[in-house]
């Protein structure tokens, strides 16, 4: 850098000025650029150890110069003049927040203005801001609770503009570049800038515009820190790395020379800038937690956690993770504050990781490589997320991605990717297996109907009136019933509810505790009469849930009555035009809903007016979930020979990649083997009686264990 004066080579000695008026007339002229000999002049002056201005009056004609000072003349030799930087540091010690932060800015922007002109002036440049400690004072104005948005606007874009000429100079000059960003990226982060500035993006006090800029120069420094390797890293962080490494290893004896020569620590030597950058930050961090962990590992543990190759991995993968965040043009600011603290992310997954190697007892490298892809799965989980958080008023992206990140388990994630590997699955397979899921659907959907036909022809009792009014005094009981024809449904009244369940007798519904028996033929004969509606007579059925709160004038339940919950729900059963044709009351939840949706099941038989479809989206919630859970067990289990033909051999060494290479190599013919085990597993049912259910539980277990823990 340069500690002399700025030449002038003009012979025009009119054109000398010495005072201080004079000064302030040719800086005060309008004019949007002094030409060249003007700007050599007045920058001469104001560097002068005979310049005795008031430092008030200075610092406007020092702005003032910055601003109309030929663009060539201030980038080729203001700049890199030590003479200009010692009166900026000047400036900054007598200076507002915002007045600092604006000159940074004004001299970076004209840096930046045309930069591939004047390159070799950005290494003492930036080597200035690192001496004067420019960034810690831009830090220091950076308090987002005591700031104006005016001042985080400017502190924003200065940092921005040193971070984006960081990553020029490196692209430029790498050896010099990159010990400069390294300076520079160290210097900022133990000064935990970084913390300062996701709190900006996260106070949502700012244009989006200036966050994605400043999301996107320190994108660029993390594509340049990518591109090198450690071995071309300075001695002193070589060091530091080494020292960070080491020390965490337990390592002490560890030397540089014993780390450049022993293949132990070949892989250390690969790593490029950003990995080396993340672990040195990771292992100086106090991240206590992690620490613990590993020492007792270390400690206790027969086979060593491999962390260098955990942390090499974890650095490329969130590099991949925060890819999307900055690609998409639409991204929500506040995901911005993630790509800004990923080192904070990186904490939680390392820790997470190594939490799971204990708890699986891992032993080798190829365990490790599998623990690997369960993070692949977190980290997807954790971006739909956190993209689900950023809406919300207090989201706190970072804290809130961090505590989900730690709430995952190894037994969780391992569940996630058998969901990962079977959804895959389904989805590649899923124009060859569309005949067979039909048939499947269809096949789930005549069962539930049959259950609930069998369900109706055994019966329920219901309240004539509503139970829980007062107003009612009588609370007639009565019992429905499925005809054996399946074509009419039965009721008749009863006196109470008797103990033991009516049956059906020549379609009259018979009560073994009431009606006598004949003397003549032995049989029961009913007491009051069977009321018959038929299907074809039904139109349309409504139902309504009945609570205490919603009875007209009623203010409590009557003590007569005792109800699941004190909640009922009444089912009409509407003839053409509406007409009642039958009201029933349901108290309690498993019969009110085998009729609603039973009725609804064995009209659509009866009738066909609708198709499966429609029809199970006019079923509730209960009996729509039992028919996906049916469908999804089935499936399973005539996957069983399909999975295990293809997967027999496969263990936790093996990765997500070779498993998803597997099943493309699966036949058509065996997609067409399992349709014809559905197929005979249908005539099967078919032949077999109406009494044999579904064993939920044996069903549910078959397909529970098809991976290896």
């Amino acid at each position: 850098m340069s500690d002399t004066k700025i030449e002038d080579s003009s012979n025009d000695n009119t054109s000398e000025v010495n005072s201080k008026e004079q000064l302030m007339v040719l800086l005060t002229v309008e004019t949007n650029e002094l030409n060249e000999k003007d700007s050599k002049l007045v920058y001469n002056l104001l560097t002068s150890s005979d310049c005795n201005i008031e430092i008030s009056d200075f610092i406007g004609l020092f702005q003032k110069f910055n601003h109309v000072c030929n663009h060539k003349v201030f980038c080729d030799e203001v700049i890199i003049s030590r003479v200009y930087w010692n009166k900026f540091k000047e400036i900054l010690l007598n200076s507002s927040p915002e007045t600092v932060t604006d000159l940074v800015s004004q001299i970076l922007e004209m840096s930046l203005t045309n930069y591939e002109n004047h390159l070799e002036s950005f290494e003492p440049m930036l080597q200035a801001i690192y001496d004067e400690h420019i960034l810690f004072h831009l830090i220091d104005y950076s308090v987002v609770e005591t700031a104006s948005p005016a001042l985080l606007s400017s502190v924003l874009v200065a940092t921005s503009n040193i971070f984006e000429c960081c990553a020029i100079l490196a692209n430029y000059d790498y050896k010099i570049g990159i010990v400069l960003v390294l300076k520079i990226l160290f210097y900022y982060f133990d000064l935990n800038g970084h913390e300062l500035i996701s709190a900006i993006f996260e106070s949502k006090k700012l244009d989006d515009h200036i966050l994605k800029k400043t999301a996107g120069c320190f994108s660029g420094i993390i594509t340049v820190l990518r591109k090198f390797k450690i071995n071309s890293f300075p001695n002193s962080y070589k060091r530091r790395f080494f020292l960070a490494v080491f020390d965490m290893m337990g390592e002490k004896s560890v030397t540089i020379e014993d780390f450049e020569s022993d293949l132990k620590y070949e892989d250390l030597g690969n790593l490029n800038f950003l990995q080396a950058f993340d672990l040195i930050l990771f292992l100086e961090s106090n991240n206590l937690s992690f620490k613990k962990t590993l020492t007792e590992q270390l400690i206790f543990g027969q086979d060593p956690f491999p962390l260098t190759k955990a942390i090499v991995y974890m650095s490329n993968a969130l590099a991949i993770f925060i890819d999307p965040i900055l690609r998409d043009s639409n991204t929500n600011t506040e995901l911005m504050s993630v790509v800004i603290m990923k080192n904070t992310i990186l904490y939680a997954f390392m820790d997470n990781l190594l939490k799971m190697w204990v708890e699986s007892n891992a032993k080798s490298e190829s365990d490790l490589y599998s623990l690997l892809d369960l993070v692949k799965i977190i980290m997807y989980k954790a971006e739909i997320h956190i993209r689900n958080r950023a809406h919300h008023p207090n989201s706190r992206l970072v804290h809130y991605c961090e505590k989900f990140i730690n709430s995952v388990d190894y037994k969780t994630a391992r569940q996630w990717q058998i969901n990962v590997i079977k959804n895959s699955q389904c989805e590649e397979w899923a124009d060859s297996l569309k005949e067979f899921n039909e048939m499947l659907s269809t096949q789930v959907f005549d069962y539930v109907r049959h259950l609930r036909v069998l369900q109706l022809q055994t019966g329920s009792w219901y309240y004539n009136e509503n139970p829980l009014s007062v107003s009612v005094k009588n609370r007639n009981i009565s019992f429905v019933m499925l005809s054996d024809n399946q074509k009419h449904i039965l009721v008749r009244d009863f006196d109470f509810k008797t103990t033991d369940k009516p049956y059906i007798v020549d379609n009259k519904i018979i009560s073994g505790s009431t009606d006598p028996l004949s003397p003549n033929s032995g049989t029961r004969i009913p007491s009051s009469k069977t009321l018959l509606v038929s299907l074809n007579d039904i139109e349309s059925i409504e139902n309504e849930e009945i609570t205490p709160t919603n009875t007209i004038s009623d203010t409590k339940t009557p003590k007569n009555v005792i109800l699941k919950k004190n909640v009922c729900m009444k089912v009409d059963i509407l003839g053409k035009q509406n007409k009642l044709l039958l009201r029933l009351y349901f108290d309690n939840r498993e019969s009110r809903y085998i009729w609603l949706d039973g009725l609804k099941l064995i009209l659509h038989m009866s009738k066909k007016k609708n198709n499966e479809t429609d029809v199970i989206r006019q079923l509730s919630n209960d009996t729509r979930e039992q028919i996906e859970k049916l469908i999804e067990v089935r499936r399973n289990t005539q996957m069983i020979n399909l999975f295990t033909d293809s997967y027999s051999d496969i263990s936790d060494k093996t990765s997500i990649e070779e498993i998803m290479k597997r099943r493309t190599t699966v036949s058509e013919e065996n997609i067409k083997k399992e349709k014809n085990i559905l197929i005979d597993a249908t005539t099967s049912e078919e032949d077999s009686d109406d009494e044999q259910y579904y064993n939920m539980d044996t069903l549910k277990s078959l397909p529970a264990n098809l991976f290896y823990d």
